[in-house]
Formats: C-alpha cells, sequence, structure tokens
C-alpha cells in the first residue's frame, strides 16, 4: 500500500483536509412526533402505524376531534396555518391499556339566581358554547340539558357528556392523564348570579398505555422533537424514553432527539422535585405551563 503523501509526492497533487461541517448543523431539518392516544371510540378504526399529518382537519377524522392527538395536532399545524410551519409531523399512534379506565366528573347545578346567568363551560381548556340559566330557583334538568347543548356546539371538547339533572362528564380516551390532576380541569365562567355549581373534578382514570410500541417504530428514524401525552409524574414512561433516546447520541449514532413533557401544575415544588429527581435525563425536558 502507498502511502498517499508519497502518492501525492509522484503525482504533483497536494490534499488537505477540509471541515465541511462547519456551520452546517442549522441545515439539519426538525422532525416532530407527537405519541399520544386517540379517542376510545375511535380506536378500533385505526392502526398503530406511524401517520405522517396532512392537515389537523385529517387527524381529527382519523383519530377523533376530542382525542390528544388532535389537541397536540392542533397545536402543531392549526387549520389557519402558522404553528410549525412546514416541519413534518408524524404520529406514533397509541390505543388505550387493556385495563385502562377513563376519568369521569360532574357538575350539578343547584341554589336560586337573583338574575339570568350566561355561562360558560371549559374543561381541559376548550370551552363551550354560552348558555344560559334563567332567574329564580334552578330548574336542575333545565341546566342540564343547556349545558349538554353549549358543550355539543364544540366538536374539540374532551370529554363526553350525558345527564339529566347532573352533567356528567368521560374522558374521551382512558388512562391518568385524563384526571384533573394531568390538566384536564372542569371550569364554570362567567358570574353565576348566586347559582350554585357543584363541581367533582375529573378522577378514576387509571392505566396509561405502554409507549413501547411507538418508540420501537420510531427505530434509526429521524426525529428531533418528541410530544409526550403522557404526565410528568409517569416515571416509568419517562424512564422508557431515557433508554430509548441515550443510545441514539453515541459513537456510531447521532441522532439526539429530546422528548417533551408538559405540566399544567401550579406548585412550584412540585415540579421542581420532578426535574430534581431526573438530573442526568438529558433526553427529557418538561414544559410548565402553570395553572393553564
Amino acid at each position: 500500500m502507498i502511502d498517499r503523501t508519497a502518492k501525492a509526492g509522484a503525482t504533483g497533487i497536494s490534499y488537505s483536509y477540509y471541515d465541511r461541517r462547519k456551520n452546517k448543523t442549522a441545515y439539519l431539518p426538525q422532525k416532530i412526533a407527537v405519541i399520544a392516544q386517540g379517542e376510545t371510540s375511535a380506536n378500533s378504526s385505526y392502526t398503530t402505524e406511524p401517520w405522517s399529518v396532512t392537515s389537523y382537519g385529517e387527524t381529527a377524522s382519523k383519530y377523533g376531534s376530542r382525542s390528544p392527538i388532535a389537541h397536540m395536532v392542533r397545536k402543531l399545524k392549526p387549520p389557519g396555518g402558522g404553528g410549525v410551519g412546514g416541519i413534518e409531523v408524524t404520529v406514533y399512534p397509541l390505543k388505550d391499556h387493556a385495563s385502562g379506565v377513563a376519568a369521569s366528573g360532574t357538575v350539578t347545578p343547584s341554589g336560586t339566581l337573583t338574575a339570568d346567568a350566561f355561562l360558560k363551560l371549559r374543561i381541559g381548556g376548550e370551552e363551550s358554547a354560552t348558555f344560559k340559566v334563567a332567574k329564580g330557583a334552578v330548574d336542575a334538568a333545565a341546566v342540564v340539558t343547556a349545558m349538554l347543548a353549549a358543550l355539543a356546539e364544540n366538536p374539540n371538547i374532551p370529554a363526553l357528556s350525558s345527564g339529566t339533572t347532573v352533567l356528567n362528564l368521560t374522558a374521551a380516551w382512558k388512562g391518568t392523564t385524563g384526571n384533573n390532576a394531568s390538566g384536564l380541569k372542569i371550569e364554570v365562567l362567567g358570574n353565576t348570579q348566586g347559582g350554585v355549581f357543584t363541581i367533582a373534578q375529573m378522577s378514576g382514570g387509571t392505566n396509561n398505555p405502554d409507549v413501547t410500541p411507538a418508540i420501537t417504530q420510531i427505530g434509526p428514524r429521524w426525529e428531533t422533537l418528541l410530544i409526550n401525552q403522557m404526565e410528568p409524574s409517569d416515571a416509568t414512561t419517562l424512564d422508557k424514553y431515557v433508554a430509548w433516546a441515550e443510545p441514539r447520541w453515541g459513537a456510531l449514532q447521532h441522532c439526539f432527539a429530546v422528548v417533551v413533557t408538559a405540566s399544567t401544575e401550579t406548585n412550584r415544588a412540585t415540579i421542581t422535585a420532578i426535574t430534581d429527581g431526573r438530573t442526568l435525563a438529558r433526553s427529557n425536558l418538561l414544559w410548565t405551563a402553570q395553572g393553564s
């Protein structure tokens, strides 16, 4: 084997190393992966194969407009444009855990109003249309009928509703992420004029689905940002993301990815307790929107 220096001397050609990577980092494409559930009612109609997002409308049709998948995509790819623009978004869908239970809550109207009240319900950040409660002693059946009609005006409300004299709400998917503690909060907005709306916040949701099938399907794909539906208190899921992400940045592979998990927790100590216990989890990022 002839040394390269000898070859250069014999041919009159010189060579030198030039690092073409300089200033090229900005040209690496960003790609977003959404790992979340569809509506329980849609579980039988979609597969868990990765799906490249074409539009919010197609996403809502495929996985259900009330689903965590649809809500995430609506922020990333809003119907009116904007969001993340041309960045590619891929959904790695999850189905409900086989033993999952959906969270539920109630709103019970009562009392006597001093004047007509014009109110809205807000559930998980989504608002209903306005409904009227007439002055005087509350007619619970009439109020619940009005609330049901108001909720029906917004197909993105992340809960199913029913009832006669009490409004019953059930998360549109199964698992702990449907609980109030995970962000699915029930609120009555407006001046109740003395009327009473007793709220039993969403609770009872159990068994989040396993994210392993979703992250396994990513494999060697280039995904730079993963949006995780599960709550930051779900340590099992966060550990699985770390085990998946860390080997993607090493001597033989450079596919770094950050997993973003959101929290609406209002107690700062509760939030920092999670991050303080995970100081070496370089791939996990906790995004807080306190009380939102």
